[in-house]
């Protein structure tokens, strides 16, 4: 942690405020789900709700990686692609992806 007697000048008092307003890596995934979970309502794309639309990405992330960030600012075809397919593809007892569905926003595919 870092204590403001150690702060010398009004440049690294900025530094400080600005890394404390910086945002965690969770934050940024419930928004990006948020974000995700309305869209997906707004689109019409949902099979179910939207309490279920949430467990299938969470399972998604886990199991192949998917990258909420980049599916929540995605193209209309590509979100399409990867809701649908996911909600279609994901066995809930098992709570895995059918191996026959790859989304398009899986961070494997970037590497």
């Amino acid at each position: 942690m870092i204590y403001y007697k150690r702060i010398k000048n009004k440049n690294d008092l900025e530094k400080v405020e600005r890394v404390l307003k910086m945002k965690t890596i969770e934050e940024i995934r419930k928004e990006a789900i948020k974000v995700i979970l309305e869209r997906a309502d707004n689109m019409g794309l949902l099979v179910f709700d939207r309490f279920s639309l949430l467990m299938d990405l969470n399972n998604t992330e886990e199991d192949l990686q998917l990258d909420m960030v980049r599916l929540s600012n995605s193209k209309d075809e590509t979100f399409t692609h990867d809701i649908i397919g996911i909600q279609r593809s994901i066995n809930r007892q098992t709570k895995k992806v059918d191996i026959t569905f790859l989304p398009i926003c899986n961070k494997k595919a970037v590497a």
